[in-house]
Formats: structure tokens, sequence, C-alpha cells
């Protein structure tokens, strides 16, 4: 049965249930159309729960989390279904599936033989097939709880978790929200008071909850994933721009020329000019100048002049660096 049928027969279920027989069929659906219109536009799980009736919301609250932590859960178990096909199709293995080949310890002299080789090698063949056999139960498991998962927020199971709580919840209700039904009595304008009546308000705001109990249910798993795709959606561009910084950071460390050596290369370049300048005006590269030859000093042919010595402030015993009491004393006959 499709989510078109069932609502429409729980519809009616429900009308019945709820003794309103009688409500006209174009009028109910244009209401139905205005009440799942507007939860359309709840982007929250909690936003869609604010607009549930007060009277059912405490209700159902806790029940529609379950339903958007088993869309979670559903979510990540896809996730690793994906995952483990995508190892199968490269010839590849998950970590759960153990890679490492036991090995078997022989002698030095024995491990050399044949025979010893071709045990080790049935041995790695039997792990090898060991590995795909898991990797293949593994996957036939997780497609199973899938499947388990996707049948536990279907339409009918969401029907069969919520609707008797709805109808359960409206016996208080209806219990609590009776109105008094008034007759006229035997004097003019004499009321009298003939029973209780079941509030009929009370029956439409349940009867909505009961027909709008599978689109609650289908919102939250509808949000719930929309955030999760969302959240992949920013992993996976953080991760490609990780790449990308990745590529980038090793271009930047390839082989080629050093930050001093192109430094070193701009100064030359600059300098040149000025280099071209100095090896012209003074013949050499390293821009010293060249001194002249100086004039050659006439020679003296005349007699020297003896030149008189400077007298010794320290006295005439006295020498430069010398002890300053050598000298002193009475002087020798």
């Amino acid at each position: 049965m499709n989510a078109a049928n069932l609502l429409r027969t729980s519809t009616n279920a429900a009308r019945a249930s709820f003794g309103l027989v009688d409500l006209a069929d174009e009028d109910a659906a244009s209401a139905r159309l205005a009440r799942h219109t507007l939860l359309q536009g709840a982007s929250t799980v909690d936003e869609l729960i604010s607009m549930i009736p007060d009277d059912y919301r405490g209700v159902l609250t806790e029940p529609l989390k379950a339903i958007g932590r088993t869309a979670e859960k559903l979510a990540s178990t896809r996730a690793t279904l994906l995952k483990w096909e995508q190892h199968r199709a490269a010839g590849t293995f998950p970590s759960f599936v153990r890679n490492s080949a036991p090995q078997i310890q022989f002698t030095k002299d024995y491990g050399s033989s044949q025979a010893a080789i071709d045990a080790s090698s049935a041995l790695m063949k039997l792990h090898h097939d060991y590995m795909h056999q898991a990797l293949s139960s593994g996957i036939d498991a997780k497609t199973a709880e899938v499947t388990a998962l996707e049948q536990s927020i279907s339409p009918q199971a969401l029907l069969n978790t919520l609707s008797p709580l709805i109808t359960t919840h409206y016996q208080s209700i209806k219990e609590r929200s009776k109105l008094p039904k008034f007759i006229e009595g035997g004097e003019p304008g004499e009321v009298q008071f003939d029973g209780w009546i079941d509030n009929v308000a009370a029956k439409i705001v349940g009867l909505n909850v009961y027909e709008d109990c599978v689109v609650y249910g289908f919102r939250v798993v509808s949000i719930t994933e929309a955030q999760i795709a969302k959240v992949e959606l920013k992993f996976h561009k953080k991760k490609v721009l990780h790449q990308s910084a990745d590529v980038e950071m090793a271009d930047a460390t390839q082989p080629g020329p050093s930050i001093q050596s192109l430094v070193d290369k701009a100064v030359s370049d600059r300098f040149k000019p000025w280099e071209r300048k100095a090896r012209a005006k003074y013949g050499k590269p390293d821009g010293k100048k060249t001194s002249s030859p100086k004039p050659a000093k006439p020679s003296n042919t005349g007699p020297r002049t003896q030149q008189r010595s400077k007298p010794n402030p320290k006295g005439k015993n006295a020498k430069a660096g010398g002890n300053p009491q050598k000298g002193k004393g009475k002087a020798r006959k």
C-alpha cells in the first residue's frame, strides 16, 4: 500500500474513530493541504514539533525524535555499506577484515624446501579467500540492516507507532473537554441542564493530528537527511581544500632557486650600472681607485744637521716603560 492510499484509509478510519464521518471530503482535503504546506516550511525537528497542537505535543515529541535518531542510523549504515561496496569493487578490504595473514615458522633448513613453500602458499590462498568471504558476508549483513531500518520508518511503521499514542491520548482529552448540554425548561426562558456532550473542536483537533502523524514522521526523516547531507558537503569541501593546499605546498617545496639567491641576483642586477661606471673610471672591476705614482723627493746632498734630542722629563736614566724607581740614589764617584 502506497502512502496516498494509506493516508486515505487511515483518514476514513480516523473519522469513524473520532465520530466525524459526516465531515465533507472537499473541506477536509483543503484543510489538510493547508496544514501539510505549513509543515513543509519547518527546517528543524524542534520547529516541526512546535507546530503540533499543544495537547498532543508532549505525547509525540519523544517518538518523533526517536524517528530522527533512526534516520541518522540509517544514513550512517548506508554510508558504511557504500564504502564496503567500493572496497569490493577496488579489490581492497575495510578495517574490520584482518589483512595480515598468519605466518608459519619453519626451521632454517626446512623453510627453503618446496614443501614449506607450498604450505605457505596454500595458507596465503586460504587467507585471501577468507578475506573475500568476510567482506561479502559483511556487505550482506549491512544490506539486511539497511532494509530493517528502512522498514522501521516506512509509512505503515510510522502509522503503527504514532496513531495508538494519539487515539489513547484523545480519550483522556475527550473526558476533560466535554461541554454541558442545556435544553429549554417548562417555563418561558427557563434553561435546564441535560447532560454532557463531546467537544467537537477537540474531535477535529484529534482527527487532524491523527491524519498528520505520518507526515510528521516523514518530515522528521527529510529534515534529518538534509542536515546530514549538509554536514557531509561541508566536510567534502574542506577535504578538497585541504588536498589543494597540500598540492600547492608540494609545488612550493620543489627544488629551485632559493630566496637568498634571488635576492643576491636582484642586488647584483641593481649595482651592475655602478660597477660598469667604476670600471670605466678606475680601470678595476672591484671599484678601487688606482693610486697615481708619487713624485720622487729631491735628494739632500748637503751636510746633515744633527738633531738635538729632547730632554727626558723623567730623568736621564729613565726609560720608556721602565721602573720609575731605577736611577735614584747616590751617584757613583
